[in-house]
C-alpha cells in the first residue's frame, strides 16, 4: 500500500489526469443545472460529490506547474461562470440600484411601494423582498458604483471570480502549487463565487492580504489594520480578527497604539456608513433586517442542538450572537498568530452561527493551504451537502431543514479533523 501511495504521489501523469477529470466534471455539473442544482439535485449533487472527491484525491498527487494549476482553477471557474446564479447576485444588482438612485437600503425592502419605479428585472428574481439589507456599508457603495455603471449580474459574477483567481494567485506566489490546490482546485470555492455570485470572494482576498502583510512585517502596520477594516467593511464575519488585532497591538505596544489602530479598522465601515446616510438623508442603526436577524436558521450545527435539548423550538438568535461574542473575545485574546486567531474565530462562527451557507465554509479555506487543517480541508468537502435541502424540500417536504444524519456528516469530520490538530489555543503542528 506504501509502495503504491509512493508511485502515485510522484506520477505527472496522475496530476494531469486529475487536472483534466476536474474540468470535465466541472463542465458536466454545468451542464445538469445551476449553482444549487434546483430539481435536478439527485444528479447535480453526486456530481458535485465526484468533482470533489476528485479534488482531495489530487491534494496528495505530485506538485504541478503553476501555469497548470492556475490554467485547471481559470478553467473550471470560467465553466462555471456559465451557470445560472442564485438570488444573491440579483439582490446585489437591485440593493447597488437603490443606492445609487438615493435610497437608503438599510430602511427600504425590495417590496417598499417607494422603490416601485426601480423594478427591473433583478427585482424579479430577488427572494425574500421583504427584508432589508444585511450586508455592510462599505460593500453596498461597491454594489452603486458597479450598478452605475450598468454592469448586471455577468458582471458582478466577473468580479467576484476575479478576486477569487486573485486569491489563488496569492496563495500559489506565496506557499506553492500543492499546497495552493487545497483552495484554487476546491470544487466548493470555484461554485460559490464563479457559479453561484456570491461576493464573499472580496472579504476573503482583504482577510488573505491582511494575514499575509503581517506574517511578512511581524508587526502591526497601518496597512494591516486598513486591510482588515476593509474586510469588515465587506463582511462582518471580520471582525473577531480586528478585536484581535486591537488586543494584540495594545499588549504589545500599549494603548495609545491600540486605540490609534482600532480607529483604523473602524474607519472603512465607519465612513462608508456615514457617507451612505448623507448621500441618502436618511439615517438608521438598523443595519440589519430585524425579523431575519432574529428568526434565519440554515444548516446550524450548535443552535439546533441547543433548542432539542431544551424542547424549546427556534430560541431568538441574539442569543447566539451574545455567546458568538463571548467566544470572539476568548479567542481574541488568548491566540498569538494572525492564522491561530483566523482558524479560531471561523470554528467559533460555525458552530454557534444560526445561519451558514455552503460558501461560507470555504471562509478558512485560504489559511489550511498554510496549515494544513484537516478540519477545514474536510469541511470544504463535507460542505456541498448543504445543498441536500433542496432535495429534502422537494422530495421529502421537510422544508429548509436537515435531518440529523445530514447534519453528521456536515460537521462531524469538521470537528474531529479540526480538534485532532489544534489543541486550545495551541500552535498547528503544520510548518
Amino acid at each position: 500500500m506504501n509502495a503504491l501511495r509512493a508511485r502515485f504521489e510522484a506520477s505527472s501523469a496522475a496530476s494531469t489526469i486529475l487536472s483534466m477529470a476536474l474540468v470535465i466534471a466541472a463542465g458536466v455539473l454545468t451542464n445538469i443545472a445551476g449553482e444549487a442544482g434546483g430539481n435536478q439535485i439527485v444528479t447535480w449533487l453526486p456530481t458535485l460529490a465526484a468533482m470533489t472527491l476528485i479534488w482531495l484525491i489530487s491534494l496528495g498527487s505530485k506538485p504541478v506547474s503553476p501555469w497548470l494549476l492556475m490554467g485547471v482553477a481559470v478553467a473550471i471557474r470560467s465553466i462555471f461562470l456559465i451557470m445560472p446564479t442564485g438570488w444573491d447576485t440579483y439582490r446585489y444588482v437591485w440593493e447597488g440600484n437603490v443606492l445609487a438612485h438615493g435610497f437608503n437600503p438599510y430602511l427600504h425592502p425590495p417590496d417598499s411601494i417607494l422603490l416601485e419605479d426601480l423594478r427591473d428585472h433583478a427585482w424579479h428574481s430577488i427572494g425574500l423582498r421583504g427584508a432589508t439589507a444585511i450586508y455592510p456599508p462599505l460593500v453596498q457603495w461597491l454594489f452603486a458604483g458597479m450598478s452605475s455603471l450598468g454592469l448586471g449580474v455577468w458582471s458582478f459574477k466577473l468580479v467576484f471570480t476575479l478576486a477569487d483567481l486573485a486569491i489563488c494567485w496569492i496563495l500559489l506566489a506565496r506557499f506553492g502549487s500543492k499546497a495552493a490546490r487545497i483552495y484554487a482546485w476546491n470544487p466548493l470555492a470555484a461554485l460559490s463565487f464563479a457559479g453561484g455570485g456570491h461576493y464573499d470572494s472580496l472579504f476573503i482576498l482583504a482577510m488573505v492580504l491582511a494575514w499575509l502583510v503581517h506574517d511578512r512585517q511581524q508587526g502591526f502596520l497601518w496597512q494591516i489594520s486598513l486591510l482588515v477594516g476593509l474586510a469588515i467593511g465587506l463582511k462582518w464575519m471580520a471582525l473577531p480578527i480586528g478585536l484581535w488585532l486591537v488586543l494584540q497591538d495594545g499588549c504589545r505596544r500599549g494603548l495609545k497604539s491600540a486605540l490609534f489602530n482600532g480607529l483604523l479598522v473602524a474607519a472603512p465601515v465607519s465612513l462608508a456608513y456615514l457617507s451612505l446616510s448623507l448621500w441618502t438623508e436618511e439615517w438608521t442603526l438598523q443595519l440589519m433586517p430585524p425579523f431575519f436577524s432574529r428568526t434565519a436558521r440554515s444548516m446550524e450545527f450548535l443552535p439546533v442542538i441547543i433548542d432539542y435539548c431544551g424542547r424549546i423550538g427556534h430560541l431568538d438568535n441574539r442569543l447566539y450572537l451574545v455567546l458568538l461574542i463571548a467566544a470572539w473575545i476568548v479567542v481574541a485574546s488568548r491566540t498569538q498568530s494572525f492564522l491561530d486567531a483566523a482558524e479560531w474565530s471561523f470554528f467559533a462562527t460555525y458552530l454557534l452561527s444560526p445561519m451558514l451557507h455552503a460558501w461560507y465554509l470555504v471562509w478558512a479555506l485560504p489559511f489550511a493551504v498554510k496549515s494544513r487543517n484537516p478540519g477545514i480541508i474536510a469541511l470544504a468537502a463535507s460542505g456541498i451537502f448543504y445543498f441536500i435541502v433542496h432535495y429534502n424540500m422537494d422530495h421529502l417536504h421537510l422544508g429548509w431543514t436537515y435531518t440529523w444524519w445530514q447534519r453528521a456528516i456536515i460537521w462531524l469530520p469538521f470537528l474531529v479533523g479540526f480538534l485532532m490538530v489544534k489543541k486550545p489555543f495551541g500552535k498547528t503542528p503544520f510548518p
